[in-house]
């Protein structure tokens, strides 16, 4: 089933993500489904991430505006469309979008074009496959030809960037494919048919990676739903207190979705209430996590604690603490919110020590600036006497070649999965495949500008990821995500649930 035979129309447009700022979206029309997808944004970012491409026109949205990443969605699916590529050949259709922009960080045309090209793909092989998404992503992660890295290698030199941004109706660009089949239905229905007994039977005339085909006949080929960690108070980039983490996270235990939402929720009714009486507000962070006028991490723990005790559930307790975000001339400035209050490297691992050892710390993300390598390592050793895990994000930012680095120098031991760090569906899978290599475990991750699309519950699953978080049980761009957890696992009959 090829997408210049198939594909009938690309649609990219600008939309607004969770903070109010535009991002991209894209549709694809095929002959036998439609797909949709929408890129997330990153307040506190690595500066090693492919470029979210914007404008930088300060009269429109702040200099927020993505017409210049249209430009690029329509670029691309120009070129696709006149391919003979298959649209189950993802890791082909991503190369071929990589190589097009040609640049290391997809700099010309954008990860935030390439993204939601990528991921429609993937829901369209989905559809073509008669699979759930995550299942077909279990697929590709099966796939052992997935293509190595560096795919900029051979790529050609990139062009000259359009100017056509001005032209574009509404913020949106159509792209039509006048060749692809018009009489949809009746064929599609015939190459891919509905499978018995929990068996899923390809489309006859499409590429199926070779080695998948088995890894979906059983629905719960040792897939697992991955431990749920909520940011329930939010600080750092995602609010405006004086707290100088970003995220204060809680798990629960479950043997269901449905029983750990029902956990957080009781939990973070608790919380709320010891916010409002305390502090005589509610207001939430980015992420949906309450963001009260707290001024040290102390603070907000004990938080946690009180609503513990008044809820009678005991969570474990996770930080993301995002120091790139106040390192500052070799020290870690703390009171970067409130007021200045410098820690070095090793009165940093004394303090997260301290912490861990009153709170019952057992995760914490980015404890470093992500240069600090010195740092990161120091404190892995002190973490393994602990059993505390230690995350990369802005360490790692889902690089291949940045998590082998990181695990060869023994720097962290859990690698934070962001599809938009990366930029496409197969170089998020060789993140995966690269960080389990190096023996670390997996959290897939949304950003704190987010959209609706529910594309990273599927993900985690497909990936077998064991951790995911993707905000506070609250707002609905979050909470979605976990509600698709609930379906995912309610329709698959999934045995594990970490």
């Amino acid at each position: 089933m090829k997408i210049k035979e198939h594909v009938r129309k690309v649609i990219g447009r600008s939309i607004f993500d969770s903070r109010g700022i535009p991002t991209v979206e894209v549709d694809i029309e095929a002959s036998f489904a439609t797909a949709r997808a929408s890129c997330p944004s990153g307040a506190s970012t690595g500066s090693q991430e492919a470029l979210e491409l914007r404008d930088g026109n300060n009269s429109k949205c702040m200099g927020k505006s993505v017409q210049k990443a249209l430009i690029g969605v329509e670029e691309l699916a120009t070129s696709l469309i006149s391919t003979p590529l298959e649209i189950t050949d993802q890791a082909a259709i991503d190369k071929h979008m990589v190589s097009l922009d040609g640049t290391k960080n997809k700099s010309r045309v954008g990860a935030n074009s390439i993204l939601p090209i990528s991921i429609c793909f993937s829901r369209l092989g989905a559809r073509c496959m008669k699979v759930q998404d995550w299942e077909y992503i279990q697929m590709l992660v099966n796939n052992d030809k997935m293509y190595p890295c560096g795919m900029c290698s051979s790529a050609p030199a990139p062009a000259a960037p359009s100017d056509k941004s001005q032209d574009l109706p509404d913020g949106s660009v159509v792209v039509e494919n006048s060749n692809a089949e018009k009489s949809v239905e009746k064929s599609a229905e015939k190459e891919v048919e509905q499978s018995a007994a929990n068996e899923s039977v390809p489309c006859k005339n499409v590429k199926s990676p070779e080695g998948c085909r088995n890894s979906v006949q059983k629905k719960n080929a040792g897939l697992t739903i991955p431990k749920i960690f909520f940011n329930i108070i939010n600080g750092g980039r995602h609010s405006d207190n004086g707290l100088f983490v970003q995220e204060i996270m809680v798990s629960f235990e479950g043997n269901a979705p449905y029983t750990v939402l029902s956990c957080a929720s009781e939990f973070i009714w608790a919380l709320k209430a010891i916010v409002k009486k305390r502090y005589k507000l509610t207001g939430v962070g980015d992420e949906g996590g309450f963001a009260p006028p707290i001024n040290s991490l102390e603070e907000g723990l004990d938080l946690i604690q009180e609503a513990s005790a008044a809820s009678g559930i005991k969570p474990v307790i996770a930080l993301d603490v995002a120091a790139s975000e106040f390192y500052q001339n070799g020290k870690y400035n703390i009171g970067w919110k409130t007021k200045d209050k410098f820690l070095t490297q090793a009165e940093m691992i004394e303090y997260y020590i301290k912490i861990i050892k009153k709170y019952k710390v057992v995760m914490i993300e980015d404890p470093f600036d992500e240069k600090d390598y010195e740092g990161w390592a120091k404190f892995m050793e002190e973490a393994a006497k602990l059993n505390v895990q230690i995350v990369g994000d802005d360490l790692i930012v889902t690089n291949p070649e940045l998590i082998k680095k990181a695990g060869e120098k023994k720097l962290c031991n859990v690698a934070l999965i962001k599809m938009n760090q990366i930029g496409t569906i197969t170089e998020t899978i060789q993140a995966v495949k690269e960080a389990r290599h190096q023996g670390m475990k997996i959290m897939a991750s949304h950003r704190s500008g987010e959209t609706e699309d529910i594309f990273l519950s599927h993900l985690s699953v497909g990936l077998s990821a064991d951790y995911l978080k993707a905000g506070s049980l609250c707002r609905s761009e979050r909470v979605s995500k976990y509600n698709e957890l609930v379906r995912i696992f309610e329709k698959s009959k999934i045995d594990t649930f970490r």
